[in-house]
């Protein structure tokens, strides 16, 4: 309901609109009819009062002190009082002020120049004898529909690309009325009183900054991430943005590196709007809102996504067998909220407090889903209780028939590291038709040099390197006495003074040593997919602070158990330090027995002796005490002080699939860098990176339907070039930009540069 004020400077004149028709006029000086209209209007649920307040310049108090007058006379103008003969506020006084104040004079200005103390001009404004015309937002056609709500107001022509300054200016200006670069007033207003959705109505635009990152765009639209948005569209059923603007929006803060919604407030929100066609990008807090709606909404389209990464790496992998990694990665959190329990993290090699998250990649290390766990029992619970269902709803299986008359069909092949190294689980994994790899912990047997030979294993990235291979059947006895019957794989590294051999062992027999090298060493690929997304994605930011709760029936390593289990290591440790300082009392003694050398030595030999038997015995006491107290207990067990909850995961959850788009276009992006050009390690990931913070220039062609995105030009010749040869790929997709009928056409600043493409 945009209020617009009228008329000459001595009789204002305010108007009231309602869906661009003209509902009501007053002159300022008419406060009845104002209060009538407030009343109204306010009454009537139409408006709030904290909007009429700041529409028409009014003290929230004298709004509900209008309310409260009208309720009692049951919306009647009242008879006011009057006031006694103003001692300051005279009528010459106000003549003077209002003269001055049309001019544009401050009321702090005229306080110390009158020598009138400011509250008092104040209560002159609030109670109408003071006209103090206020800022309000400039009044362009757009505002009242002589134009589309989509035009900036501004003086350039539709037809001209609007600069970087003048846009800069436009969104100053919108800062006095809706909101910084709040341009589109009426089509927010229709979003506001009717349920109106933003629409992606694309400005011609020079220098657009970041308009690099809609290079990305095709790729992301291959990885299925705007394919199913109609499934979020429900939980944003009454929001102003849609489900479109806030994938896109998501996906462009993850391939800019903005970590959280909280850095957004260091980028100018008009140019990342225009980037989907918007005035602005919601504002932070209205982000958080978006996130927690879709976020508890989105499972079913989580689900169809990651079914479409699995299906489409089955297919890839059709004349092979469908290879999962699996790897635990601790996510560190240092809050207050709750006493998380600790657990052991070899990247920072001590115990933290933390949440395990099992990510599943694929053998070039792009992510195909995870769950996150608060109370960890180990990747073999997890997988028995957890990721089987998960891969029964996302891992394409065998036809059923084929099923039936191959007893032994294979599912797929999962790889993972020693904290699954056990030959129990290898075999109950053989029992669900998965066959897994991992490295075998405690090798003590060395093969002989003469059994390995030398071979080039490749791994699935391209990269060549020699190995020095051998392999062996063996058994492996289980905790449970059962024999699981694997294959070894041996490598061999010849260091200056020794060799060192790493042994892999896999349940695939039809698995050659060199291919099995190559897929259980390409597990690095993960490992670097989890340092890469922390530095570069934030994949360890903490997105909200809230909570969820647990069953207090889930167990829980006992408290009282893991202090008595940390006093029996550390008199473990001293006993294994007196032992060594005794095995070396040896070598200090004299060859002759004799002397005060001797039996100085002796002496203190004695004193390690008699401290390793009082150790020993308190060792001893300490094993005993351990047995009694129960090593799991329930969750409501502990005490108040030691329970905890869980951390809220639906907006993490939510941003972390679209991180993993975002990251899976980039990686296909960067695989084609690496077929055209000779890109070593992550350069080609540095190259794009540069790319998408390139500004750019958007011309929209009503006539055509297309939406053409010049980039600048890269730092070098050679990026300059693989840009060029991006833009050539990527119009030869024919990418619809998501949500709209614009077909995207990118093309590269060059000197000799086409205007008409």
């Amino acid at each position: 309901m945009p209020l617009c004020n009228a008329g000459s400077p001595e009789h204002h004149i305010t108007i009231w609109f309602r869906d661009l028709a003209e509902i009501q006029r007053y002159r300022d000086d008419d406060i009845d009819s104002r209060n009538r209209m407030i009343f109204t209007l306010v009454d009537g649920n139409q408006i709030s009062q904290k909007r009429v307040a700041d529409a028409l310049g009014l003290s929230h108090s004298l709004i509900k002190q209008i309310m409260r007058q009208m309720r009692a006379t049951q919306g009647l103008p009242t008879a006011r009082r009057t006031r006694g003969e103003a001692r300051v506020l005279t009528e010459t006084v106000v003549a003077l002020l209002n003269e001055e104040l049309s001019k544009g004079r401050q009321l702090t200005e005229l306080a110390q120049e009158r020598g009138i103390c400011l509250s008092t001009l104040r209560k002159g404004v609030s109670r109408g004898v003071l006209i103090h015309p206020l800022p309000r937002p400039a009044c362009s056609l757009s505002c009242f529909g002589g134009a589309p709500a989509s035009a900036p107001a501004s003086s350039c022509p539709a037809s001209t690309p609007s600069t970087q300054g003048e846009r800069a200016q436009v969104d100053v200006n919108a800062s006095e009325g809706l909101g910084t670069a709040c341009v589109r007033v009426i089509e927010r207003t229709l979003g506001l009183m009717r349920g109106g959705k933003a629409v992606s109505d694309f400005e011609p635009s020079e220098s657009l900054a970041w308009g690099g990152v809609l290079t990305a765009l095709p790729a992301l639209c291959a990885e299925g991430l705007f394919r199913s948005t109609g499934l979020i569209t429900d939980a944003l059923d009454k929001c102003y943005y849609q489900a479109t603007h806030l994938l896109i929006l998501l996906a462009i803060m993850a391939l800019l590196r903005i970590k959280s919604p909280e850095q957004l407030r260091g980028w100018a929100p008009g140019e990342l709007g225009r980037l989907m066609g918007l005035d602005r990008i919601p504002e932070v807090s209205t982000l958080r809102r978006y996130l927690d709606k879709a976020g508890a909404q989105s499972s079913e389209w989580q689900h169809r996504l990651l079914k479409e990464w699995f299906e489409r790496q089955a297919k890839e992998e059709a004349d092979d067998k469908i290879t999962l990694y699996l790897d635990g990665h601790i996510h560190v959190y240092t809050g207050n909220m709750t006493p998380l329990p600790k657990r052991y993290s070899t990247r920072h090699r001590l115990c933290v407090s933390g949440i395990t998250d099992y990510w599943v990649n694929d053998r070039k290390g792009r992510p195909l889903m995870r769950i996150g766990k608060v109370i960890d029992e180990g990747m073999r619970q997890t997988v028995f209780n957890e990721l089987l269902q998960q891969w029964e709803k996302h891992v394409p299986k065998p036809d059923e028939s084929y099923r039936e008359t191959h007893p032994d069909w294979v599912w797929f092949r999962l790889i993972f590291d020693r904290a699954g190294s056990s030959a129990a689980f290898l075999g109950e994994l053989k029992k669900h038709h998965i066959l897994a790899m991992t490295y075998q912990m405690r090798v003590k047997e060395q093969w002989p040099l003469n059994e390995f030979s030398e071979v080039t294993v490749t791994s699935p990235t391209g990269i060549k390197t020699e190995m020095l291979l051998a392999e062996r059947l063996i058994n492996l006895k289980a905790t449970n006495g059962e024999t699981v019957a694997v294959k070894e794989i041996r490598r061999m590294r010849i260091g200056q003074k020794s060799a060192y051999q790493t042994s892999i062992i896999t349940t695939d027999f039809d698995l050659g040593m060199t291919e099995g090298a190559a897929l259980m060493f390409a597990r690095w690929n993960q490992e670097n997919y989890f340092k890469y997304m922390a530095e570069q994605y934030g994949l360890d930011h903490l997105l909200e602070y809230a909570t969820q709760s647990l069953s207090l029936s889930e167990n829980v390593v006992n408290p009282r158990w893991r202090e008595a289990e940390k006093q029996c290591k550390m008199v473990q440790g001293k006993l294994d330090s007196l032992h060594k300082r005794f095995r070396r009392s040896y070598e200090d003694l004299p060859e002759d027995g004799k002397g005060a050398a001797y039996e100085q030595k002796m002496a203190k030999r004695e004193e390690l002796t008699e401290e390793i038997r009082h150790l020993e015995a308190e060792k001893q006491e300490l094993k005993a005490r351990l047995k009694e107290i129960p090593r799991k207990i329930t969750l409501g067990s502990l005490d108040d002080d030691e329970r905890f909850v869980a951390l809220a995961e639906d907006r993490k959850m939510f941003v972390d699939v679209v991180k993993m788009a975002a990251y899976r276009a980039e990686t296909a992006m960067t695989e084609l860098i690496r077929e055209w050009f000779d890109a070593y390690g992550d350069e080609g990931r540095t190259i794009l990176q540069r790319l998408y913070r390139q500004p750019a220039d958007l011309t929209p062609n009503p006539d055509t339907k297309t939406l053409t995105v010049t980039v600048y030009p890269l730092p070098e010749k050679r990026q300059c070039l693989i840009a060029e040869k991006i833009c050539e790929t990527l119009n030869e997709s024919e990418t619809y930009y998501p949500g709209t009928e614009w077909k995207l056409r990118y093309k590269m600043l060059t000197a000799d540069c086409d205007d008409g493409l």
